[in-house]
């Protein structure tokens, strides 16, 4: 589990490039229309794979990103909710209590994930 200091440290060096390369992926090939649904997460969500064939249909499309937290998923809205999606399924706070939060700040930061 990670320290506030580790975390801090993590956050001043910037996103893993893992991370990096998904949100270019997500930037370069945009895949969220006004029909979608849309998978947004962690790595429970992105190594979900295809969640068309685990939910039978073909307008699933998978934004998981392996280690995100609320805190990048908050700034990641941008690249789905001007599509306006039919759906946006949220997997998230796990990461973020390993970052030390309490889980009042976990539920703070949901709760504005979802109100925006």
């Amino acid at each position: 589990m990670q320290t506030t200091l580790q975390h801090i440290i993590t956050k001043m060096a910037g996103p893993p490039p893992h991370y990096q390369q998904r949100v270019a992926e997500f930037d370069a090939h945009p895949a969220v229309k006004a029909h979608s649904i849309v998978m947004l997460g962690n790595s429970l969500t992105e190594n979900g794979g295809d969640w068309n064939a685990r939910l039978h249909t073909q307008n699933v499309v998978n934004y998981g990103i392996i280690g995100d937290d609320t805190e990048g998923m908050f700034h990641r809205l941008q690249q789905i909710t001007p599509h306006h999606p039919r759906a946006i399924f949220l997997l998230c706070g796990v990461n973020d209590l390993s970052h030390q939060l309490s889980a009042r700040e976990v539920f703070d930061r949901v709760t504005q994930l979802i109100e925006t």
